[in-house]
């Protein structure tokens, strides 16, 4: 198949190597570096932010529907009043 292109069996194998490493490390170094790049940190945070957000907003406008029937917070189906700790203790481990 490669003869057409000129490419000889020793080139072949130096092929295969080199397309085993791309598979085995060089993916895995790509990403490594892109990863820890800065801008994609800086666009990662970007997306958590607006994730954020978009969950506050939806808080806020189940608890005023919840408010408007007059129930309270414990009598709400989602309450926890644990959520604060558990989230600190998840923190610290």
């Amino acid at each position: 198949m490669y003869a057409e292109w000129g490419i000889a069996v020793d080139d072949n194998q130096k092929l295969a190597k080199e397309r085993y490493w791309l598979i085995t490390e060089g993916f895995g170094s790509f990403l490594t570096v892109v990863s820890q790049s800065k801008e994609f940190k800086v666009s990662l945070e970007s997306i958590y932010r607006a994730y954020r957000d978009v969950g506050y907003q939806a808080g806020l406008k189940v608890g005023y529907a919840y408010s408007a029937q007059g129930l309270g917070r414990k009598e709400t189906p989602l309450y926890n009043s644990k959520a604060k700790r558990q989230l600190s203790n998840w923190i610290k481990s």
